[in-house]
């Protein structure tokens, strides 16, 4: 009877044990223990397999090397049902990705949201507060940045790797990440040589590694150094990517200039001063053992995915620190080969092999249906959604106080006077 079933599975492809059994007349739990034998061989492979077939269903029969003929032949035909777009297309496209359409969304759940397609992000420390966020959020306050930082699930850190050899200070320019606290460690960081930081920046570092997360009060008493000191200390710190605070307070108030900061021991200063930034936490680099490669390279590729819905080697290249590509691509065609990815060409004018999440690839054919592509969307220089120069042949600089105008996917710089107006509007 094995040798039956094996014979009719070759050819048969997905099958239950009760429609296998029936045209050769034998009981279903006959067969069931004879495909559980060649299961045990590694002839067959058992699961749910067909358009269709629920949860709660019968289990399905598949002759292993059949199966992969299968998939192979689906993933060839999923990858030839893509049309691909322009790259001023796709800019719109990623633009309405990443929430800066006409509909601003709202709300503490819009700002994870936004916070999950921007992990990993640079832009300038000032930035953030006053032109990146609220693109996406149309209620957005400070306040709510501070409440999602101090539940512990995502930090800010200098999110580029530190090019200085210490001695830096933190700046409205900085480089600034939001990163998910669980998972800081899998983003690029090279802080700069720790003696080369000031005796203040060492010593306030080495307490908070070796006893903990404190409170700046907590440093200055700890530490017997003064305020001012122990600020001057985190802040190099910060700008080195060696601490973080639980709230967006301390790194507003470290940007401050001095002389637009409040008195210390006034009100204003306690309520948004350093010391109202929670604890300060260090940040010390993993040992090498601490972080799987593998974990990392995988971890990475899934939050690029969220980022751009739609990946491809391009797209990466402006990020420092990164793994290879050859490293992505093997996380990116396993994911595929799970249906969580779908393959194909979905932008041209770049090489490669590319990817997409099922999500962006029906929002990006919800977009051609509707001729959505003709949108005009104003956003600032400084937010990471700025990719001139990788999906446009002109680069415009980083800058949060100039503005680019989208028309249809097409970059255009506005003149100080126009971004002015737009300001004053």
């Amino acid at each position: 009877m094995r040798e039956v079933l094996r014979s009719r599975l070759e050819v048969l492809g997905p099958v239950t044990s009760a429609e296998l059994a029936r045209p050769l007349g034998l009981e279903t739990a006959s067969a069931s223990e004879a495909l559980a034998a060649l299961e045990g061989e590694g002839f067959v492979v058992r699961g749910r397999f067909r358009t269709g077939a629920g949860a709660d269903g019968p289990d399905e029969w598949c002759e292993r090397g059949l199966l992969a003929r299968i998939h192979r032949r689906t993933l060839k035909s999923l990858r030839r049902q893509i049309k691909p777009v322009s790259a001023a297309e796709f800019t719109s496209f990623l633009l309405q990705w990443q929430g800066l359409g006409a509909e601003r969304r709202q709300g503490p759940e819009s700002l994870r949201l936004a916070l999950e397609r921007l992990e990993g992000c640079t832009a300038p420390a000032s930035a953030w507060e006053s032109v990146v966020l609220p693109a996406r959020i149309s209620d957005f306050s400070p306040a709510m940045l501070d409440q999602v930082l101090a539940s512990g699930e995502w930090l800010w850190k200098r999110a580029e790797p530190f090019a200085g050899q210490g001695g830096g200070r933190l700046a409205a320019n900085t480089p600034i990440g939001l990163l998910r606290r669980e998972y800081w460690h899998h983003w690029p960081m090279s802080p700069g040589r720790m003696e080369a930081f000031s005796f203040g920046a060492r010593k306030i570092f080495e307490v908070l590694r070796e006893d903990g997360a404190d409170f700046f009060l907590g440093l200055v008493r700890n530490t017997g150094m003064l305020r001012s000191q122990v600020e001057m200390a985190l802040g190099e710190l910060a700008a080195g990517g060696l601490v973080t605070s639980d709230s967006f307070t301390g790194m507003r108030a470290l940007i401050t200039r001095a002389d637009k900061r409040p008195r210390f021991g006034s009100l204003r200063a306690r309520m948004s001063g350093v010391q109202a930034g929670g604890r300060w936490s260090a940040l010390p680099a993993p040992a090498a053992d601490e972080v799987n490669e593998e974990d990392r390279v995988r971890y990475l590729a899934e939050a690029m995915v969220r980022r751009y819905g739609i990946v491809f080697r391009a797209l990466l290249a402006r990020d420092r620190g990164l793994p290879p590509w050859r490293a992505w691509l093997r996380v990116y065609r396993r994911m595929e080969a799970r249906g969580e990815l779908r393959g194909g060409r979905f932008v041209g004018g770049f090489s490669g092999e590319q990817f997409a999440a099922p999500a962006a690839v029906e929002e990006l054919r919800a977009m051609r249906r509707r001729n959505d592509f003709a949108s005009r969307i104003r956003i600032s220089s400084g937010d990471p959604a700025n990719l001139t120069g990788v999906l446009s042949p002109r680069r415009i600089p980083s800058q949060p106080a100039r503005w680019i105008r989208y028309e249809s996917g097409e970059p255009r710089m506005e003149a100080e006077q126009d971004a002015a107006a737009g300001e004053r509007g």
